[in-house]
């Protein structure tokens, strides 16, 4: 089962966070949890994000855990929703953004590679965005000032944030762009294709709206969410 490889999704053994915090990641806890409600193994598989629907739909991995991805439709299985995520932008620091339109001012979004996000902001070629490797990577490129706005999961970019050390007063009002479901695409070259009833049912067992959300604050220290707040809808 392939899981984006970067935090807050995946903490590598070795890392910091994984030694000292204990922490895991927000997918390997969902797998770990999806694991026990099913009667046959999963293992994680770690791949660039960018390479996961390639990959599922030659057959070289199993399944995966990510945004639904409607590209691969006819080369997958669709199970869930796993779980939602509130779709943010965070733009520079005194960049006001009231409309979707305000979004057009801004010069380079930094844009996670392959990731989908929202229908209308991944199909508007008007826009200025620069892909990025992940968010750690979108978020440098978003503190050297050499992006004005940075779109993502809110927990990926809060996270993201944080190891940055980017506070609250170093960026604008985070924009709430749409909610986006998170699925567990199944290959259809995979074995799993046989055992989608079984996955079914241990998905739709395990969904909560917001479940990530909620799977990330736990692995934080005192469930510190600070930074969020209330967030305005644009339209």
């Amino acid at each position: 089962m392939a899981i984006p490889s970067f935090p807050p999704f995946y903490f590598p053994p070795h890392s910091i966070e994984a030694r000292e915090f204990n922490r895991k990641g927000i997918s390997v806890l969902y797998v770990e949890n999806l694991a026990k409600q099913v009667n046959f193994p999963i293992q994680i598989v770690l791949i660039p994000y960018a390479r996961i629907s390639s990959s599922l739909e030659k057959g070289e991995i199993d399944g995966a855990i990510m945004f639904k991805n409607e590209d691969a439709k006819n080369k997958v299985q669709y199970i869930g929703p796993v779980s939602s995520s509130k779709v943010v932008i965070f733009p520079e620091k005194n960049r006001p953004i009231r409309t979707y339109q305000d979004l057009h001012t801004l010069n380079s979004i930094a844009v996670v590679r392959g990731a989908n996000f929202d229908n209308r902001f991944d199909n508007d070629e008007q826009l200025d965005k620069y892909f990025v490797r992940d968010y750690t990577q979108g978020v440098k490129m978003f503190k050297r000032k050499r992006a004005e706005g940075i779109i993502g999961a809110l927990e990926g970019l809060d996270y993201s944030f944080r190891k940055a050390g980017v506070f609250e007063t170093d960026h604008g009002e985070p924009v709430y762009l749409s909610d986006k479901e998170t699925w567990l695409h199944v290959s259809n070259n995979s074995s799993y294709a046989k055992q989608t009833e079984e996955l079914s049912n241990a998905v739709e067992h395990l969904y909560a709206p917001y479940l990530f959300y909620s799977l990330y604050a736990s692995e934080l220290e005192n469930n510190a969410l600070s930074r969020i707040g209330d967030i305005t809808l644009i339209k």
